[in-house]
């Protein structure tokens, strides 16, 4: 528990740990918290828990990217999003910057990223919100590391990438499925997938941790660790699907952590 002082001085509010990071009290600490959603996970393929569908592929190393809109709106005196906050890895470091937009046209980011992992709109015109799909494209490798669905506003994107000399603490993941029609029930596994070394080009993937659900019930199946997962960055960590035995299931899911300065 932590104590920050009350607004007369006199008294002291007690806060938990988890509050304490979140609100920068803990030095060298941090907080993750990631979700996403795939809208049509089908049998017989492995996808990723994200907006973009199917599976996501990082650049092959890192790429300035182009963003671009799928709407006229989202340009910087427009109705839609005006701009858009990118977060990400370059150097395997954090950076993030904001993007003026130019709807389908496409502005290229200041930064070279491995990975993009979050945009959102920063402000938007009259809509209030993006009116198009908006893309980040890695230049050269031409693989959309993030994306942003029309009226959503930001990614979702059970993805993360984490910085060199940064421990991430993995505390809990948690998926679910759902179907638009419901002809049958549908099962499926969903799998913690990371890559540490992540800035070597001979590091690989790896299955941390594997979770089994159906759309029975309609609750959420989740794991909570008692001992944290302990992933050492550079590294990706990512929630993906497998064994699924109904298409077109709606798959969101996230986990939760802590990063840590080394």
């Amino acid at each position: 528990m932590h104590t920050i002082p009350g607004p007369d001085r006199r008294e002291d509010y007690t806060i938990d740990f988890a509050s304490a990071v979140a609100l920068g009290l803990v030095p060298g600490w941090g907080c993750v918290t990631k979700f996403g959603q795939n809208l049509d996970v089908d049998t017989g393929s492995d996808e990723d828990v994200w907006d973009g569908g199917g599976t996501w592929a990082p650049p092959t190393q890192a790429r300035i990217h182009t963003i671009a809109s799928t709407s006229v709106n989202d340009t910087l005196l427009g109705t839609g999003s005006r701009q858009v906050h990118v977060y990400g890895v370059s150097g395997w470091l954090r950076k993030d910057e904001v993007v003026d937009m130019n709807g389908a046209g496409g502005v290229s980011t200041a930064n070279a990223y491995e990975v993009i992992d979050r945009m959102h709109s920063e402000n938007a015109g009259a809509l209030g919100v993006n009116d198009g799909d908006i893309t980040a494209t890695a230049q050269t490798d031409a693989t959309v590391t993030a994306k942003i669905l029309a009226g959503k506003g930001q990614t979702l994107m059970a993805i993360v990438a984490i910085a060199t000399a940064v421990k991430f603490l993995l505390y809990d993941y948690y998926y679910s499925i759902g179907r638009p029609a419901v002809p049958a029930a549908a099962s499926g596994d969903a799998y913690l997938y990371v890559k540490e070394e992540a800035d070597q080009p001979d590091s690989t993937w790896r299955t941390r941790h594997v979770l089994t659900g159906s759309t029975e019930g309609g609750l959420p199946t989740q794991k909570d660790f008692k001992v944290p997962i302990t992933i050492q960055g550079p590294a990706i960590v990512r929630l993906r699907t497998t064994n699924f035995t109904e298409d077109n299931s709606i798959v969101p899911g996230g986990f939760d952590g802590y990063t840590v300065q080394q």
